[in-house]
């Protein structure tokens, strides 16, 4: 995390800013691959750390219920922010920056699959 976001974190977590909720989108993906080459903090402790309340939805894939549940409990706390760590698996979902689903080198079932969006460049 950016050093003026961790601090913004740090006085919400101070100010104790009960209606306030992030999600963390926990993909293990950078811009250079998987994250564990050089990221291995656990994300959740140091937000316990200053002052938040943490939640982990370990599937956030197919887990509907379990965010739904996980924003409830977050709207339950009030004394403190609320971060809720989703796990996702990149692959789930494909985003793809084309121009259409032709040029993603997609089959006709691909292009037709919720799974996959698409935004123009």
């Amino acid at each position: 995390m950016e050093g003026i976001s961790n601090e913004a974190a740090s006085l919400a977590g101070h100010w104790g800013l009960g209606k306030l909720i992030v999600f963390y989108d926990d993909n293990h993906i950078s811009i250079d691959g998987n994250t564990a080459i050089a990221f291995t903090e656990d994300v959740s402790a140091r937000f316990d750390a200053l002052g938040w309340h943490t939640i982990w939805v370990k599937n956030g894939n197919t887990d509907y219920d379990s965010i739904r549940a996980a924003i409830e409990e977050a709207k339950s706390v009030t004394d403190k922010p609320t971060l809720i760590k989703v796990g996702f698996s990149p692959a789930f979902l494909r985003v793809m920056y084309c121009d259409s689903p032709r040029l993603c080198h997609l089959s006709e079932s691909e292009q037709s699959s919720p799974r996959y969006a698409f935004f123009p460049h």
